[in-house]
């Protein structure tokens, strides 16, 4: 659900501008692209002020509004954010398709959100989404892999930018991986980079604590993603999870990594 964006901080002065108060008119009336431009004309907005118009932008582009609040999170402290931070963070991560991938993890041996923070970071919810390399969808599955699962598991894999198609298909992928390497950061760099690079930095850096692997993963890529999607998970929960422990314990994983 969409907060009430009375609840954001945002200055009477910067609300009352004429441009501000027209764009917000404009999103209101669903004119997402003329609204954010008339937006832009106004004063240089906080953080809190742009998860206001992003939680009014959400009721009629949720993926848009989203995507704003993904890149103005890459782009600002906490202590930018303020002490309006959790009721940001609840605009900047939505229960888009929480049903959906709750279903999906049945029987897979994942926790939904954990599934859910690698979709998130993986296509900013955009079904229709198709990286540079060919990975489509929502959990940015590559057709091969889609139709391995596919021939693996029973499930459809005919159009990957179908939601209904494409997170089942995902969850069982993850679940596989973790299934074969037991813990989740390594499974995340499995997702990212492949099974076989995994495995192989688990051969060549393993027997060493979970956070020294993770800070020696050699792709750069991969070794913010294992961050970022752990971070996103742990945000989640506390956000959306009221009834679960604000943080993970993942002191289960911080022994030692299996290896030489």
């Amino acid at each position: 659900s969409v907060p009430d964006p009375s609840r954001l901080p945002v200055r009477t002065g910067w609300r009352e501008d004429p441009a501000v108060a027209e764009g917000v008119a404009m999103l209101q009336l669903g004119l997402v692209r003329d609204g954010l431009a008339r937006l832009a004309e106004g004063p240089q907005p906080t953080a809190a002020e742009v998860a206001w118009t992003a939680a009014l932008q959400a009721s009629v582009d949720a993926i848009g509004a989203h995507t704003r609040m993904h890149d103005l999170l890459h782009g600002v402290s906490a202590i930018d954010v303020g002490p309006a931070r959790d009721r940001i963070l609840a605009v900047a991560l939505p229960d888009l398709y929480g049903d959906a991938i709750r279903a999906a993890v049945q029987d897979r041996g994942l926790e939904a959100r954990m599934f859910h923070a690698i979709v998130r970071e993986e296509s900013r919810f955009d079904p229709a989404i198709r990286s540079w390399a060919g990975a489509r969808g929502l959990s940015q599955l590559m057709p091969a892999t889609a139709a391995d699962v596919a021939r693996r598991t029973g499930l459809p894999a005919r159009d990957l930018t179908d939601p209904d198609q494409n997170l089942p298909l995902g969850a069982a992928y993850l679940g596989s991986l973790l299934a074969r390497l037991s813990v989740p950061q390594l499974a995340m760099a499995a997702y990212n980079a492949g099974p076989g690079n995994a495995g192989r930095w688990l051969e060549e850096r393993g027997g060493v604590p979970l956070d020294v692997f993770v800070e020696r993963i050699p792709f750069r890529e991969t070794r913010g993603y294992v961050k970022r999607v752990t971070s996103t998970w742990q945000a989640y929960r506390w956000i959306h999870d009221v009834d679960a422990p604000p943080y993970l314990d993942l002191s289960t994983y911080l022994d030692a990594v299996p290896g030489g």
